[in-house]
């Protein structure tokens, strides 16, 4: 009896400790998976690797060695604080050799004042310039930063594995040193997770060989957490790309691709401006794009298998020797001034769906121009095209069996042209009746305007 009661006990306890085991909340294994590295390798000017550890400061760049126990009054170029996962940059200058500044996990970096880091090999591989490897970056601070990585593979600028934040002014440079590489080169570059840019300026500087060229790329699975492949920009961006083929300035596999109060400059050498494999491309309150190329039947904005395209409250300028707007849904223009330029002879300048429910909306503001070099006998957007309130098409004719717009040619400067403009209501006309002789008469005035006014002999006045 004795041992039946101390095997149902024994039982008990075990089936308590089952049940606790499962009663775990998930926010226990994410709190973990957080935890920050233990250190973080940098390198000194002279190209020595240095790893700092907890509280542990590098105070010159030309130093060899460490120091320990920061407490606030020593000076340093780089700091590094586990409890929060920050490595401190203050002035800092560091270079390396096939090699880079790396953490295995999350890690936050403050740029207290400018400071830069350089890496650089011929010995083929993968290059990185700053990686956090396992987990997501963050960079900010008012000093700006510069990285510059140049290999013969793949080079990465700065990478992530689970998506990357700057909010830090930043110059980045990534190339291949010799041209004729087969590598790919990216600018900014996560494997999922979001990315985000924002604040002050940025420039990304990549230069390829043989391989592609990409600025900022979020090479995410989003089929199935869409989110991880967004790419949100706001304050200043400049992607220049050179060399490579198939290069993008701006690149997703999925998710959404914002661009919010945004200035967003991509000069050159582009196959795809803006390009979003499955997924909307938003460009709204205020941004002010230019991307432009000339490289044969290459793409402003792209999405490929799925997404559409909005335009709000922005200015819009691109231009490219193939389709400028290929969209695989519809796109959406209101308020805007959006100036869209084929420098080839092909008619579409706008393609999306056969059935897209596009739409043009200027009924604040703006104006939408579609240019294409030579005579475009056909439709410039492809489509189904609608017109908002107070949105008229100034240059062009309407093609009713198609719900559609035929641009309008120019012999002498070889274009076809099609626009459509914002049309402000009709003037308001008034109606006054006074005595002949002078008097007192009333005005209605359908602005709100109204009252009694007297008509002096002498002329009119108003009270």
């Amino acid at each position: 009896m004795k041992a039946k009661t101390k095997l149902t006990k024994l039982c008990t306890i075990i089936l308590s400790l089952v049940m606790l085991l499962t009663m775990v909340p998930i926010t226990g294994v994410t709190a973990l998976a957080a935890t920050y590295p233990d250190h973080v390798r940098v390198f000194n000017a002279s190209g020595d690797i240095t790893s700092l550890g907890d509280k542990q400061y590098l105070a010159a760049n030309s130093d060899t060695a460490v120091q320990d126990g920061y407490d606030g009054t020593q000076t340093y170029v780089a700091r590094y604080d586990k409890s929060s996962g920050t490595l401190y940059l203050n002035g800092y200058h560091g270079a390396a050799t096939h090699d880079m500044i790396f953490a295995l996990g999350d890690l936050n970096i403050v740029v207290e004042s400018d400071s830069s880091f350089t890496t650089s090999t011929t010995t083929t591989g993968n290059l990185y310039g700053i990686r956090a490897d396992s987990g997501k970056l963050n960079i900010s601070g008012t000093g700006k930063l510069t990285v510059t990585a140049k290999g013969s593979g793949n080079v990465y600028g700065i990478s992530a594995k689970e998506g990357v934040t700057i909010s830090a002014p930043l110059d980045v440079t990534v190339g291949e040193n010799d041209t004729t590489k087969n590598g790919s080169v990216y600018g900014i570059y996560t494997k999922s997770g979001a990315i985000s840019l924002s604040g002050e300026d940025k420039t990304i500087t990549a230069t390829g060989g043989v391989g592609s060229v990409y600025g900022v790329y979020n090479a995410a699975d989003t089929s199935t957490i869409a989110d991880n492949g967004n790419i949100a920009i706001s304050g200043k961006l400049t992607v220049k790309l050179s060399n490579g083929k198939y290069n993008r300035g701006i690149s997703s596999q999925g998710g959404v691709i914002t661009l919010d109060g945004a200035t967003v400059r991509i000069p050159g050498n582009y196959y795809y401006g803006i390009y979003n494999d499955n997924g909307n491309v938003i460009i709204k309150n205020g941004s002010d794009v230019d991307i432009s190329s000339d490289i044969s039947n290459n793409r402003g904005i792209h999405t490929d298998t799925g997404g559409s395209l909005t335009i709000d409250k922005s200015i819009v300028k691109v231009s490219s020797n193939g389709i400028v707007a290929e969209i695989y849904e519809n796109a959406s223009i209101k308020d805007s001034t959006v100036d869209l330029t084929l420098t080839d002879n092909h008619y579409e300048v706008i393609r999306a769906d056969s059935t897209a429910a596009n739409t043009i909306d200027l009924s604040g503001s703006g104006s939408v121009t579609l240019t294409a070099t030579g005579k475009q006998d056909y439709a410039m957007f492809g489509g189904k095209v609608t017109l908002g309130t107070n949105t008229k098409c100034e240059k062009g004719t309407a093609i009713s069996s198609w719900n559609n717009y035929a641009g309008e040619y120019d012999a002498v400067s070889n274009t076809t042209v099609l626009k459509f403009v914002h049309e402000g209501p009709a003037p308001t006309t008034y109606t006054v009746s006074f005595d002949a002789n002078g008097g007192t008469g009333t005005m209605a005035d359908v602005t709100g305007i109204s009252g009694e006014y007297t008509l002096p002999a002498n002329g009119f006045t108003a009270p």
